[in-house]
């Protein structure tokens, strides 16, 4: 008697406990006997259909299933009062709007009063499945563009190894996937570019997508230009490597380097001939200025060596008549000489510039010509003279009176540079290969401003504070009257560098 009171109890607390699940459950709960008759429904099957509660109580579950289900219906049912193992199955359901909703079932058998019912349970899987679908149609997509893409398309690890590869990387640069497979992408990219290419998996890693142009191994040999664009792949929403898309830019590089090459040459040819207008500018405005000389320099030369010659004489008859005059007397006819010297000197100067003479060529010693040029100066005691000549250095074919006339103003220039002395230094060398002889004048004085250097050879321009700047005109007329080139190289407090360049002569002619 005590053990049927307990069954009875226990029998209740188990159709308590059935009830309040039965009631409270999420998912639709049903019972279905042997006709097709639903025999109960539970709250949930109202919620989810739309249908009033009780509506289908008592009728046949065959209208609620879509016409296309029926036939997988009643085999399932009919499977299960034979007492077949059932896995859950899909039906479409019919809701109270008109439309289905997807429930994915669960059946079991259950016996009742001397027959079986079925027990199931019915979750409404509508918008998984739309995801499902939804998720199926993209992979479709992805692996029809995956394997049609004229673009390399690949996937990596976290770790960096290939995972995938579409058909365009073997066309592209030969590798099949089963080349790739398993290995790290490292392996392929070109050394000098592999710091680029790890920078941006680092960043893909981190979260963020990435762009890179890199040379990779290609398997016929030869490393060609790629254009990566990579971005972060997740997988269940953990970031599981990255996703690539490449595609070859080797011509476009070429055309890349083509035109550059092609700026920089057209860059050349403007500077040079942006230089070329510029000497063309400069000889033209130092033509003009030897013109405008050219007009007056004639008849004023005349007209000063006139009376500079009877000054002169002048001062030579009065130092000859005042040979016992007083200190003072004699001090003041030698700074009248000097500066006769000195204003014929300009005038020589002037006469020259504007009217340089075709040279009598000899064959002559650069030794002797620095030597006879040298014997007509003064060299002041605080200028120290240091000379390389070489003894084996050949002869030039030159007008000795203008080239000495050159070295004149080049060597006063370089004294009047140290007014507190300093050292003149004369070598001269020789460029076999082209057949040049090279004489330079340097002096340790103050130098030239940078701006200055390019006017140094105009007509009137000069550093000094005394002269009219006809000194360097003269020398670069005539050192290329007699088919050389003069140069200047300087920096303030510095000194100057001069340097004349003129042909050998390797003829046997006797040196004058």
């Amino acid at each position: 008697m005590k053990s049927l009171r307990e069954a009875l109890r226990r029998l209740r607390e188990s159709e308590a406990m059935y009830r309040n699940v039965f009631d409270n459950a999420g998912d639709i709960i049903f019972t279905v006997d042997q006709d097709t008759i639903l025999t109960s429904l539970n709250p949930a099957f109202a919620k989810v259909s739309g249908w009033p509660e009780g509506e289908w109580t008592g009728k046949s579950f065959v209208p609620l299933v879509s016409r296309s289900d029926l036939p997988m219906a009643d085999r399932v049912l009919q499977g299960v009062l034979q007492g077949q193992a059932i896995e859950p199955f899909v039906l479409h359901v019919l809701k109270a709007c008109g439309e289905y909703f997807v429930g994915e079932l669960s059946v079991t058998p259950i016996k009742q009063d001397g027959g079986v019912i079925l027990l199931g349970i019915c979750r409404d899987v509508t918008e998984r499945k739309k995801m499902e679908e939804a998720l199926r149609e993209s992979e479709q997509r992805f692996r029809a563009i995956f394997d049609t893409a004229p673009d390399g398309i690949f996937t990596v690890s976290a770790e960096g190894k290939f995972t995938s590869s579409n058909p365009a990387v073997a066309q592209l640069v030969g590798w099949s996937f089963e080349d790739l497979a398993g290995k790290p992408y490292a392996l392929w990219i070109h050394p000098e570019d592999l710091p680029r290419a790890n920078q941006v998996f680092l960043d893909i890693l981190a979260g963020q997508p990435g762009k890179v142009e890199l040379r990779v191994r290609s398997k016929a040999g030869g490393y060609p230009f790629i254009e990566v664009s990579a971005t972060p792949r997740y997988e269940q929403g953990s970031l599981a490597g990255a996703l690539g898309f490449f595609r070859d830019i080797s011509e476009r590089k070429q055309m890349e380097e083509m035109v550059r090459n092609l700026n920089e040459a057209l860059e050349l040819k403007i500077q040079e001939r942006t230089r070329q207008l510029l000497q063309a500018q400069e000889e033209l405005i130092r033509k003009e200025k030897l013109a405008v000389l050219g007009q007056v320099v004639g008849s004023v030369g005349h007209e000063l060596r006139n009376p500079l010659g009877v000054m002169n004489n002048a001062v030579y008859y009065l130092q000859a008549v005042l040979a016992d005059a007083d200190p003072t007397t004699r001090e003041y006819l030698d700074i009248i000489r000097e500066e006769i010297a000195g204003a014929d000197r300009i005038v020589a100067d002037l006469l020259d510039s504007v009217r340089t003479k075709p040279p009598q060529t000899q064959t002559v010693s650069i030794a002797n010509l620095i030597e006879q040029t040298l014997i007509k100066l003064t060299i002041p005691a605080a200028v120290e003279l240091r000379r390389d000549i070489p003894e084996s250095i050949p002869p030039l074919r030159v007008d000795p009176m203008q080239m000495q006339q050159v070295f004149r103003n080049l060597i006063c220039n370089a004294i009047d540079a140290m007014p507190e002395g300093g050292i003149l230094e004369i070598r001269a060398f020789e460029n076999p290969v082209v057949k040049t002889l090279s004489v330079s004048v340097r002096d340790t004085g103050v130098g030239v401003a940078e701006q200055d250097l390019p006017k140094l050879f105009q007509p009137l321009f000069t550093t000094k504070a005394r002269g009219i700047g006809l000194g360097l005109v003269v020398v670069k007329n005539l050192t290329v009257a007699n088919g050389g080139s003069v140069e200047v190289q300087s920096e303030p407090g510095q000194g100057a560098l001069f340097t004349i360049t003129l042909p050998c002569d390797h003829s046997t002619e006797k040196m004058a």
